[in-house]
């Protein structure tokens, strides 16, 4: 009985404190509060535009400039057209309802998508123009923070684009600023065919631009957008995008190239495929080369028809003589052609083809059939021609594909020292002298007679040179060592980009053009001038060479070694001394 009165007093307690645990215990969980954002004034996109309009916006700070701040609650509701998911915008949307879009600037990347419905509270905020371009932004200028304005009603809702004409684009930027449009009937035009959509190795952005009859818009791409690699189509079609503005100029920015379709083909002249291989024996036609920009080292050939001018503001193309411009031609598949849409557009590097070319000096080359060689790529903002390196007409020319002949210029002879400021020397001219050897050991270039400030002086250098790779070598006449020598000059250097101007001696070089380059040469080590990388320097002394380790007689070569495109460096010699120690 003891026991049976233990055990239920037990049970009793058991039960006692759970009821106490339980009495402890809260079942209702803490919920996190959300923030609801406040409605207001719901107003149209239209309507709040006329806050910055019509109501006194006023400058606010350097970030902002002339701004509206709400500073109540008003609402817009809308559609999100645009995000940045693609990288072609930046912590960026675009928001539109029926009766216009505006951009959004945030604080950070993400969080919102095309297609989501939304509310967006802008008390707090500011209204105001980059550009031109409406924004709603943070008062601080650098974006307002998502959660804490825009309330998403809806999602994967996405807003049919506006079908709208280029010229109904230009002519009402108002109305079509920031908004959702597709462009039927739309080419690239023919310059911007094959291009990448931007610089995605530089991240930097690029503009192209499609044409529908005779009006053009631009297609701006970010550097950063992950379609930046992909090149523009040749045929004709559609295009979709969102409307941005930069001052006057309307750009679209396209959300994928999945909506770029453009299959159909062209509409009117100014591109196609062309014909031609793009080699010297095979040039491409103009239309070709219209077709394919964007390759490089390609040959085209076609009319001279003209130049665009680059003394009139602003540039334009010229197809009448006379002509003001040497640093260009134009070219077309007809010698009457007049449409610059139809042509391409040369850069002309100085020297040699310039002189032989340009319609400035020589008129009577308008009409005659040239081929260039250089790199397809826009010039002037069309089809272009540039870094060319070869040029052929009237049979004669220069094709950088071809072996170039190297001949020594000069005779050697012996002295007993040396003393030459080379003041026989004629500017601009392969330099010769008594006893000097001049030769172009690779590609076309040898040491030039130079003058200034009435100093004479001579210079090897690669910048614009046909060939890739430029050797000039200069040799001294033989000095017969009867006594101990040394040796001196003077070097400078022009836009310094590499180390091309080494000096070497010889002892078993006899004298003899055939032999000059089977000779021993032997590297020697005299101070030579450096930089700057964006002008001429001074003369810089070689200081002194101690020549006594030699007997017989001796040869000193200035080798230049540069190419045409990385290694341009220019450099200057003067006052060349080989005297007694």
């Amino acid at each position: 009985m003891k026991k049976k009165n233990i055990f239920k007093r037990i049970t009793l307690l058991a039960i006692a404190f759970v009821a106490i645990l339980s009495s402890c215990v809260d079942n209702d969980y803490d919920i996190p509060a959300i923030k609801e954002i406040p409605v207001g004034n719901m107003v149209s996109i239209a309507q709040l535009k006329t806050y910055f309009t019509d109501s006194g916006a006023v400058y606010i700070n350097s970030a902002v400039g002339t701004a509206y701040e709400f500073k109540k609650d008003i609402s817009i509701y809308g559609t999100i057209t645009m995000d940045d998911k693609s990288g072609n915008l930046y912590k960026m949307a675009y928001i539109q309802d029926v009766t216009g879009a505006i951009a959004l600037k945030f604080d950070a990347a993400g969080g919102i998508q095309a297609g989501d419905t939304v509310r967006i509270n802008v008390n707090g905020l500011v209204i105001n123009q980059y550009a031109k371009a409406f924004q709603i932004n943070a008062i601080h200028g650098a974006g307002f923070k998502k959660g804490n304005y825009i309330t998403t009603i809806d999602v994967s809702k996405p807003r049919n684009p506006e079908i709208a004409t280029i010229s109904q684009i230009i002519g009402d930027k108002d109305k079509y600023q920031g908004r959702l449009v597709k462009i039927e009937g739309a080419q690239f035009v023919a310059g911007d065919t094959m291009q990448y959509y931007a610089d995605y190795t530089n991240s930097i952005s690029r503009d192209l631009n499609i044409e529908q009859g005779a009006s053009t818009l631009v297609v701006r791409t970010s550097g950063y957008a992950n379609f930046a690699d992909e090149k523009s189509p040749k045929g004709s079609g559609s295009i979709i995008g969102v409307l941005g503005q930069y001052n006057s100029t309307m750009q679209l920015q396209i959300r994928s190239t999945d909506e770029v379709v453009m299959t159909d083909e062209r509409i009117g002249g100014g591109g196609g495929s062309g014909t031609g291989a793009g080699t010297f024996d095979d040039p491409y036609d103009v239309a070709a080369g219209i077709s394919n920009q964007g390759q490089t080292a390609k040959w085209v050939e076609g009319y001279l028809v003209g130049v665009y001018e680059t003394t009139v503001d602003p540039f334009a193309p010229s197809f009448t003589a006379p002509f003001a411009t040497n640093s260009n031609v134009i070219i077309a598949a007809s010698a009457a052609e007049t449409n610059i849409a139809n042509c391409i557009v040369v850069q002309v590097p100085s020297g040699d083809i310039r002189t032989a070319v340009n319609l400035v000096d020589n008129p009577t080359n308008k009409g005659k059939v040239v081929k260039f060689k250089g790199n397809l790529e826009t010039y002037f903002g069309g089809p272009g021609l540039k870094t060319v390196n070869g040029y052929w007409m009237d049979g004669t020319g220069i094709n950088p594909e071809e072996p170039i002949s190297v001949v020594v210029l000069g005779t050697s002879i012996t002295v007993a020292s040396l003393d030459e400021a080379f003041t026989g020397a004629t500017a601009n001219t392969n330099f010769s002298a008594s006893g000097w050897l001049n030769a172009n050991k690779q590609g076309e270039r040898y040491w030039q007679g130079k003058e200034f400030n009435s100093n004479k002086y001579v210079q090897a250098t690669s910048y614009n040179a046909t060939s890739s790779v430029i050797e000039s070598w200069l040799v001294t006449p033989g000095v017969t060592l009867t006594t101990p020598k040394k040796l001196n000059f003077d070097s400078a250097t022009g836009y310094y980009n590499h180390a091309g101007l080494t000096v070497w001696v010889s002892t078993n070089f006899d004298g003899n053009n055939a032999n000059l380059f089977t000779a021993t040469w032997t590297q020697i080590n005299p101070t030579i001038a450096v930089g700057p990388a964006n002008a001429y320097s001074d003369f810089v002394n070689s200081g002194d060479v101690n020549l006594s380790a030699y007997s017989g007689t001796i040869y000193i070569l200035f080798k230049y070694l540069g190419n045409n495109t990385t290694q341009t460096t220019t450099f200057q010699i003067d006052n060349v001394k080989i005297i007694d120690l």
